[in-house]
């Protein structure tokens, strides 16, 4: 799970990346927050 590699935590119910998560994807924060992952941190 990318949780448990550092990249991203649970904050108030939302899915917040880390910073380590940020070599691996993109936060797109807006009326709904989205993290994207590159496919190949996901494998």
């Amino acid at each position: 799970m990318i949780a448990n590699r550092g990249y991203q935590i649970k904050e108030n119910g939302v899915w917040k990346m880390t910073e380590a998560g940020s070599d691996f994807g993109i936060e797109i924060i807006g009326h709904f927050s989205q993290i994207k992952w590159k496919i190949k941190s996901i494998i």
